[in-house]
């Protein structure tokens, strides 16, 4: 009886044995364990996607300050550019420099002035001015036309025409009007060109 009872015995033992976990088995439950443990010491779910829309919002709103502040800038550079250009364009003026051609045709004017780096145009005026001629002049230090005309009412003006910045050629404007040292100037942009007429008087 005793030895069917260790018999039984060795052989409920051997069945249990070969139940247990393999060392692999056992390798995989600790990692699995492992990385339990490290899930649940990270902070919360919520409190990680709070901290990623905060940062998306900073982010934006770094975004959005850049451009407002390059928007600024631009019109700052702009706005000083005009008033600089109104400046060399009364200084021209009231330098009264004689003609170098004198023609009553835009096309023969333009002819004439052959090294201009651009075409010269016939503007578009709100009044009648005659065309008496013009010469060469220096506008932000690159060469320009300056051309001499008079009013209807007899007044003396000078119309400078002159390239435009790429930079600033969007932001020029298409009207203007500055007094500058008593003189009225206007500016605006035609045919890709900068415009400027100084008048002050007869």
């Amino acid at each position: 009886m005793t030895d069917k009872f260790d018999r039984l015995n060795k052989s409920v033992d051997k069945f249990y044995r070969s139940k247990s976990m393999s060392p692999e088995m056992l390798a995989h439950l600790k990692e699995s364990i492992e990385n339990k443990d490290l899930q649940s010491s990270e902070p919360d779910s919520g409190v990680d996607e709070r901290t990623y829309y905060v940062r998306q919002y900073m982010a934006v709103a770094a975004i959005f300050i850049l451009l407002v502040g390059f928007y600024l800038l631009q019109s700052f550079v702009s706005n000083r550019w005009h008033e600089d250009v109104s400046r060399q364009v009364v200084k021209n003026h009231l330098k009264a420099l004689a003609m170098e051609h004198r023609t009553s045709s835009y096309i023969e004017l333009a002819s004439a002035l052959d090294k201009l780096d651009f075409a010269l145009a016939e503007p578009t005026f709100e009044g009648d001015y005659e065309l008496l001629g013009g010469r060469y002049c220096s506008i932000d230090q690159q060469i320009a036309a300056q051309i001499n005309l008079e009013s209807s009412e007899g007044e003396h003006c000078t119309l400078y025409q002159f390239k435009l910045p790429v930079n600033l050629l969007a932001r020029f404007p298409d009207r203007k009007t500055l007094q500058v040292d008593g003189v009225t100037v206007e500016l605006w942009k035609e045919n890709g060109l900068g415009m400027g007429l100084a008048r002050s008087g007869k």
